[in-house]
């Protein structure tokens, strides 16, 4: 699992259908992965909910350097 991974350093996870449930679910793995580096989650569906679990998670992650939230559903509605 994305977890306990140890040597996976990029994941593009770029248009799967993603919504808020799934940026929850995101969040509570970059809570504790120490590997990843760059995530691409563009291109889908997440909105405030899931954004900002992963928003807040970030200041706990010192790895990631880059993570791309292009296009998706933050701030509209």
């Amino acid at each position: 699992s994305l977890k306990i991974n140890s040597s996976l350093k990029r994941l593009t996870l770029a248009y799967n259908g993603f919504f808020d449930q799934s940026g929850l679910l995101f969040a509570e793995v970059l809570a504790v992965n120490s590997t990843l580096t760059l995530v691409d989650l563009s291109s889908n569906n997440l909105g405030e909910i899931g954004l900002v679990a992963i928003g807040k998670v970030l200041r706990a992650n010192s790895t990631l350097t880059s993570l791309n939230l292009d296009s998706n559903e933050f701030g509209e509605g």
